[in-house]
């Protein structure tokens, strides 16, 4: 009998002749070796690249061990990508919603203050300056520029004792009605006239003119291009501060004809398009050429205005890409309001300009 050890699991083997040269299976663990002298009494010896002769099995352990790690790393990486798309997304979504505002001082220009802020941040603060502004023009006129007293169309006598004077008389093809009264803005609570001018000339205007009378004191003009003929336009004029129930507000307004070469005409607002882009709003549209001659140099005049009929700008374009209309012809034209809070304004006054070729 000859004693001997499996050198996988090391188990004590009796074999009843010497079995040197041949194969020997394990009846404990099953695997196979061949005894002799050099077989190893413990642990495998190296072979010359390093690894065991008996070591394919660990190697095959040792590659599945690292293939699962690489699958880890990459799920993790994967998870950490994702986690940073989202979180950059949600940043460019901030930025976007809070653009950076200038505030600058209305006489000099410097930069009094640059930060980030929501639209309906600055808009307010828009608004406070329109009212800050309105409140220093009126003290610059002067005590006459202030309401004084209720308005009186007879000439009576002031509380000075000296006649109210008259106010002018409004151009009678120029009906502007009588405007409604907006309160707006923080500060002061300005306030704001607002209403319609229908032009009832026969020709269009190239400009239309309109002051504000307060209680008989002249307030402030302001002017707007281009009305069509028989068409209107809508108007809005900061007042100041000034109590609109007891205060009366008169329109007067004058226009200015238009050369007689010239095409203006109103565009449907329903037929236009807009697309918020950054702080501005980006307005499309077809017009179409109803005339019996090609027109060129076509421009395209908007006024802006909230809900509450308060006017936020003006802005011209033109075409996008034709130069000319011929007759019964259609082209596309393209329009940007670059205010801050131009998405504030939804409301828009549209009319197309053009000379006839």
């Amino acid at each position: 009998m000859q004693s001997l050890e499996c050198p996988f699991c090391h188990a004590r083997l009796s074999l009843p002749a010497s079995p040197r040269g041949k194969q020997v299976r394990c009846p404990r663990c099953g695997r196979v070796f061949t005894p002799g002298p050099s077989t190893p009494a413990g642990p495998a010896s190296p072979t010359r690249d390093g690894a065991s002769v008996f070591g394919a099995p660990d190697r095959g352990r040792a590659a599945g061990k690292s293939d699962r790690a690489r699958k880890v790393a990459l799920l993790v990486g994967g998870f950490a990508g994702i986690v940073l798309v989202v979180v950059l997304g949600a940043m460019v979504v901030v930025i976007r919603s809070r653009p950076t505002v200038e505030i600058r001082d209305r006489e000099t220009g410097k930069v009094i203050r640059r930060q980030r802020m929501s639209r309906a941040e600055a808009e307010r603060l828009r608004r406070e300056d329109l009212a800050k502004a309105a409140e220093r023009r009126w003290k610059r006129r002067g005590p006459q520029a202030s309401p004084v007293q209720p308005a009186d169309t007879s000439g009576r006598a002031g509380p000075a004792g000296a006649a109210l004077p008259p106010v002018p008389k409004s151009d009678p093809n120029l009906d502007v009605g009588t405007p409604a009264l907006v309160s707006g803005g923080i500060v002061g609570n300005t306030v704001y006239a607002c209403g319609r001018v229908l032009n009832k000339y026969g020709v269009a205007l190239e400009t239309v003119t309109l002051t504000a009378y307060v209680d008989h004191a002249r307030g402030p003009t302001v002017s707007y291009v281009f009305v069509p003929a028989g068409g209107s336009l809508r108007y809005c004029i900061p007042l100041g501060v000034l109590d609109p129930a007891r205060a009366e507000v008169r329109i007067v307004a004058a226009g200015k004809k238009a050369r007689a070469d010239l095409v203006v005409w109103e565009l449907d607002p329903q037929r236009m398009q807009s697309l918020p882009k950054e702080g501005k709003v980006v307005w499309t549209g077809t017009l179409h050429n109803h005339t019996t001659t090609p027109l060129k140099n076509v421009r395209v005049y908007c006024d802006f205005f909230d809900p509450d009929g308060i006017q936020g700008g003006s802005a011209q374009g033109g075409l996008v890409s034709a130069k000319t209309v011929g007759v019964g012809k259609s082209a596309s034209f393209r329009v940007e309001f670059t205010d801050i809070s131009a998405e504030l304004y939804p409301q828009v006054v549209a009319r197309a300009v053009a000379e006839r070729y």
